[in-house]
């Protein structure tokens, strides 16, 4: 019985924390990957915003915390494997940058790992916009990552994208969405980390032992390399 270690990585949209998660999937050997976003619920069940009449996919009512919940216990009591007919959506979104780090990094990353760590922990890597929202989900995580970026940074990678394969089609966010919607709902949803009452100065209190890295001037190769530095340390503590 291998030990089991549940990661989780959250922040706004575009801040990097799929793309983080990916890169661990490849450095840590036995690991799986539980997206939030596979825990929307159907489209047809998207909770729409009283204030601009748009569905809202940044608010706590869009997903199912308790079938996460039962699939994040699931891993912890079975090895670290996924339940059957586990949800997989998120595999067809691939517009994160994993995809730009060089084998050499990553293999420069594999090579920090202690061998008994590698051979005796599996992880279960969890990324999402709202995974340090409900106690029920954070609770369940042994090591807690942040990935934030000023709203210009975020507001551009965003509007970039072409758009989100979902449960039951395909979305393409409306004009003025990110203003709109998914900036004020990520100040909403995580003001609790929050004590001067915006993006910065995030309360380390809130959630155990919280590693927090920017995205605006940090590499990608910079945050893996710290996460995968801390998630190593946290093992071993």
């Amino acid at each position: 019985m291998s030990n089991v270690h549940i990661i989780g990585i959250s922040g706004p949209s575009c801040s990097g924390k799929t793309t983080l998660a990916r890169i661990l999937k490849k450095v840590f050997s036995n690991s799986v990957i539980v997206h939030q976003d596979d825990f929307y619920k159907p489209d047809t069940d998207m909770p729409v915003d009283p204030d601009t009449g748009l569905e809202n996919w940044d608010c706590p009512e869009s997903f199912d915390p308790i079938k996460m919940h039962n699939s994040l216990q699931y891993t912890r009591a079975h090895d670290g494997s996924l339940p059957d007919g586990h949800p997989r959506g998120e595999e067809n979104n691939t517009h994160d940058g994993s995809l730009s780090v060089s084998q050499e990094f990553l293999n420069n990353l594999k090579a920090m790992i202690p061998k008994e760590i590698d051979q005796n922990t599996r992880f279960v890597i969890t990324d999402g916009i709202l995974l340090f929202w409900d106690p029920l989900i954070y609770k369940e995580f042994d090591s807690s990552i942040f990935v934030h970026a000023c709203k210009p940074t975020l507001k551009q990678r965003r509007e970039a994208r072409q758009g989100y394969v979902t449960q039951e089609g395909y979305w393409i966010d409306p004009p003025g969405y990110f203003d709109d919607l998914v900036w004020p709902q990520y100040l909403k949803w995580n003001a609790h980390l929050f004590p001067n009452g915006d993006a910065k100065g995030i309360d380390h209190e809130k959630i155990k032992d919280l590693l927090v890295m920017e995205s605006d001037n940090s590499s990608i190769e910079q945050i893996a390399t710290n996460a995968v530095k801390s998630i190593i340390n946290t093992v071993q503590n």
